[in-house]
């Protein structure tokens, strides 16, 4: 359904700074679920799990602030505090690559590649997962640099050792496409899984997809269920699509056209195409006060930031 372009992940990047040097798993989890509400645009949510991360004063979580404080994103734009002298941050132990990084994301942002691969180089020889993760992207696509697959792979491994879900995503799809390595279901499946377990909302969703199709596995559809509801519950809009349709068809879960509008609804708001000819569809055959029904149960899940669904 859905490919991470290069493009697409440079535009949110920035936003994943501050997911750097994390040892605490509840600080971290929370700094994923921020940038994922950050991607979904939910921006007083992400907000909200920031200030809790932010009280750690983890250095990452400082750079992060001057993003939100430089774009509006939950914040009152503030040019002061966006651009407030890079060095206050520099100077905490944890943040030793944080600005060769930083200035290496924006360069690339802005297209400027011949500017970041030093940078990158430079953050990836600290052992630096965002930059191994980002040069993979660029040797993957030939942004910058000259395509080379087995270099991206490297890049990818080295970004999953260090434990980093987008790491273990992108090398999932080294393995499953045969890119750079040679095509293997099996370690593809692992890495999805690795990844997913970091509750990384793309990996969940390929998730679901593999058992909903019996991709490689037999098929399971309890098992997508499960992982498109983890992947939905972070307001991935594609997840929310074959939720919805799971409760549409009576997969992995008892059939109920009320659930389906309802995640549909959810699925369409936050911007899934696919699912507007389905909830009209369902529509259909719904009563006003149903479709009520779902409307109000989808509006409720999102106005609670998805903590109830």
């Amino acid at each position: 359904m859905r490919t991470i372009s290069v493009i697409n992940f440079m535009k949110h990047l920035v936003s994943i700074i501050f997911l750097l040097t994390i040892s605490l798993n509840v600080l971290a989890n929370d700094l994923k679920k921020d940038l994922h509400a950050s991607q979904k645009g939910n921006h007083q949510k992400a907000l909200y799990l920031h200030n809790k991360a932010i009280k750690h004063k983890n250095a990452m979580t400082r750079v992060g602030l001057r993003i939100k404080y430089k774009k509006g994103k939950g914040l009152k734009k503030n040019n002061k505090k966006a651009y407030q002298p890079f060095h206050t941050v520099a100077k905490l132990k944890d943040n030793v690559v944080a600005n060769d990084l930083e200035e290496g994301l924006h360069a690339t942002q802005t297209g400027d590649y011949q500017k970041a691969l030093p940078l990158l180089i430079e953050a990836a020889k600290q052992k630096n997962s965002i930059a191994h993760v980002v040069l993979g992207l660029m040797y993957k696509n030939g942004k910058g640099v000259i395509q080379n697959h087995k270099e991206a792979y490297q890049h990818f491994q080295t970004a999953a050792d260090l434990n980093d879900a987008d790491g273990q995503f992108n090398l999932a799809q080294m393995y499953e496409l045969g890119l750079g390595t040679h095509q293997d279901e099996k370690e593809a499946l692992n890495w999805y899984q690795q990844s997913a377990l970091h509750d990384y909302a793309d990996a969940q969703l390929k998730l679901g997809l593999i058992y909903k199709k019996g991709q490689g596995v037999e098929q399971d559809y309890k098992l997508a269920k499960k992982w498109f509801l983890s992947a939905a519950l972070q307001g991935d809009p594609d997840a929310q699509f074959m939720l919805g349709l799971a409760f549409l068809n009576g997969q992995g879960v008892e059939k109920d056209l009320i659930n389906a509008a309802a995640w549909l609804n959810l699925a369409v708001n936050n911007g899934s195409n696919e699912a507007v000819q389905e909830l009209d569809n369902i529509n259909k055959q719904l009563t006003e006060q149903q479709r009520q029904t779902a409307k109000d149960l989808s509006h409720k899940c999102a106005t609670s930031s998805y903590t109830n669904c």
